[in-house]
Protein backbone atom coordinates (compact mmCIF):
# COMPACT_ATOMS: atom_id res chain seq x y z
CA UNK A 1 0.00 0.00 0.00
CA UNK A 2 1.15 3.45 -0.98
CA UNK A 3 1.51 6.15 1.76
CA UNK A 4 -0.69 9.12 0.99
CA UNK A 5 1.82 11.47 2.60
CA UNK A 6 4.90 12.46 2.09
CA UNK A 7 7.58 12.57 4.89
CA UNK A 8 10.49 15.53 5.57
CA UNK A 9 13.08 14.65 8.51
CA UNK A 10 14.50 17.87 9.52
CA UNK A 11 17.02 17.76 12.59
CA UNK A 12 20.26 19.42 13.70
CA UNK A 13 23.48 18.10 12.23
CA UNK A 14 23.48 14.85 10.00
CA UNK A 15 20.46 13.32 12.81
CA UNK A 16 18.37 13.34 10.31
CA UNK A 17 20.02 11.64 7.40
CA UNK A 18 20.96 9.09 10.30
CA UNK A 19 17.90 8.63 11.29
CA UNK A 20 16.90 7.42 7.63
CA UNK A 21 19.45 5.33 7.51
CA UNK A 22 18.44 3.47 10.62
CA UNK A 23 15.07 3.92 9.31
CA UNK A 24 16.03 2.11 6.15
CA UNK A 25 18.17 -0.42 8.03
CA UNK A 26 15.23 -2.17 9.40
CA UNK A 27 12.40 -1.67 6.95
CA UNK A 28 14.00 -1.28 3.67
CA UNK A 29 13.79 1.21 1.13
CA UNK A 30 11.57 4.30 2.07
CA UNK A 31 9.76 6.01 -0.88
CA UNK A 32 8.75 9.15 -0.32
CA UNK A 33 11.25 10.18 2.72
CA UNK A 34 13.13 13.68 2.51
CA UNK A 35 15.77 14.84 5.19
CA UNK A 36 16.68 18.51 5.84
CA UNK A 37 19.65 19.40 8.33
CA UNK A 38 20.48 22.64 9.81
CA UNK A 39 24.44 22.13 9.86
CA UNK A 40 26.61 24.28 12.21
CA UNK A 41 27.01 27.69 11.04
CA UNK A 42 24.38 27.87 8.62
CA UNK A 43 20.99 29.91 10.21
CA UNK A 44 17.28 29.50 9.79
CA UNK A 45 17.21 31.03 6.37
CA UNK A 46 19.36 28.12 4.82
CA UNK A 47 17.11 25.77 7.22
CA UNK A 48 13.89 27.29 5.12
CA UNK A 49 15.67 27.14 1.75
CA UNK A 50 16.61 23.45 1.66
CA UNK A 51 12.67 22.14 3.19
CA UNK A 52 10.94 24.15 0.49
CA UNK A 53 13.15 22.51 -1.73
CA UNK A 54 12.55 19.28 -0.26
CA UNK A 55 8.95 19.82 0.06
CA UNK A 56 8.76 20.38 -3.67
CA UNK A 57 10.14 17.00 -4.04
CA UNK A 58 7.21 15.75 -2.03
CA UNK A 59 4.62 17.47 -4.38
CA UNK A 60 3.24 14.04 -5.84
CA UNK A 61 1.88 13.48 -1.92
CA UNK A 62 -1.66 14.74 -0.66
CA UNK A 63 0.05 16.18 2.65
CA UNK A 64 3.57 15.87 4.22
CA UNK A 65 4.68 15.09 8.12
CA UNK A 66 7.67 17.17 8.91
CA UNK A 67 9.09 15.46 11.60
CA UNK A 68 11.21 17.33 13.68
CA UNK A 69 14.51 16.64 16.12
CA UNK A 70 13.41 19.23 19.21
CA UNK A 71 10.55 20.99 20.27
CA UNK A 72 11.22 24.81 19.83
CA UNK A 73 14.77 24.56 18.40
CA UNK A 74 15.39 26.16 14.92
CA UNK A 75 14.35 22.72 13.04
CA UNK A 76 11.06 22.58 14.37
CA UNK A 77 10.65 26.50 14.76
CA UNK A 78 11.61 27.19 10.98
CA UNK A 79 9.07 24.10 10.14
CA UNK A 80 6.24 25.61 12.63
CA UNK A 81 6.58 28.88 10.33
CA UNK A 82 5.22 26.56 7.55
CA UNK A 83 2.94 24.80 8.68
CA UNK A 84 0.73 27.54 9.68
CA UNK A 85 0.34 28.78 6.33
CA UNK A 86 -0.31 25.64 4.83
CA UNK A 87 -3.18 22.99 5.51
CA UNK A 88 -0.98 19.89 3.64
CA UNK A 89 1.43 20.21 6.04
CA UNK A 90 1.55 18.30 9.56
CA UNK A 91 4.48 18.92 12.57
CA UNK A 92 5.68 16.50 15.10
CA UNK A 93 8.76 17.40 17.16
CA UNK A 94 10.66 15.09 19.56
CA UNK A 95 11.57 11.99 16.88
CA UNK A 96 13.05 9.04 17.70
CA UNK A 97 13.16 6.40 16.09
CA UNK A 98 10.50 4.10 17.30
CA UNK A 99 8.34 6.82 16.30
CA UNK A 100 10.04 7.56 13.26
CA UNK A 101 9.70 3.75 11.72
CA UNK A 102 5.62 3.61 13.09
CA UNK A 103 4.96 6.95 10.81
CA UNK A 104 7.01 5.14 7.90
CA UNK A 105 4.69 2.29 7.97
CA UNK A 106 1.69 4.16 7.85
CA UNK A 107 -0.65 4.72 5.37
CA UNK A 108 -2.82 8.09 6.14
CA UNK A 109 -2.04 10.93 7.82
CA UNK A 110 -4.95 12.20 10.41
CA UNK A 111 -5.33 13.93 13.40
CA UNK A 112 -5.91 10.90 14.99
CA UNK A 113 -3.52 9.12 13.69
CA UNK A 114 -0.73 11.50 14.47
CA UNK A 115 -2.36 11.22 18.47
CA UNK A 116 -2.02 7.06 18.11
CA UNK A 117 1.76 7.64 16.97
CA UNK A 118 2.26 10.01 20.18
CA UNK A 119 0.59 7.53 22.67
CA UNK A 120 2.33 4.79 21.15
CA UNK A 121 6.01 6.89 21.16
CA UNK A 122 5.67 7.37 25.13
CA UNK A 123 5.89 3.97 25.29
CA UNK A 124 8.96 3.12 23.75
CA UNK A 125 10.64 5.44 26.01
CA UNK A 126 11.15 3.29 29.24
CA UNK A 127 14.05 3.14 32.20
CA UNK A 128 14.87 -0.15 31.68
CA UNK A 129 17.59 -0.52 33.50
CA UNK A 130 15.30 -0.08 36.99
CA UNK A 131 13.57 -3.09 35.36
CA UNK A 132 16.59 -5.32 35.08
CA UNK A 133 18.06 -4.43 38.10
CA UNK A 134 14.38 -5.77 39.91
CA UNK A 135 14.82 -9.07 38.07
CA UNK A 136 16.04 -11.77 40.66
CA UNK A 137 18.83 -13.11 38.73
CA UNK A 138 20.27 -9.60 38.44
CA UNK A 139 20.65 -8.92 42.02
CA UNK A 140 24.18 -7.74 42.68
CA UNK A 141 25.79 -10.21 45.51
CA UNK A 142 29.24 -9.57 47.16
CA UNK A 143 31.26 -12.33 47.16
CA UNK A 144 31.23 -12.58 51.22
CA UNK A 145 27.35 -12.85 50.43
CA UNK A 146 28.31 -16.17 49.13
CA UNK A 147 30.01 -17.25 51.65
CA UNK A 148 27.16 -15.98 54.59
Amino acid sequence: MRREFGILLVAHGNLAESFRMSMEMLMGPIQGLETAALMLGEGREQLLETMLQKLEALAGYESVLIVADLVGWTPSNTAAELVAGRTDLQLIAGANLALLCEIAGGSVLNDEVIDAWLSLSGKTIQNIGAKVRDLPRYQHTTPQDDFL
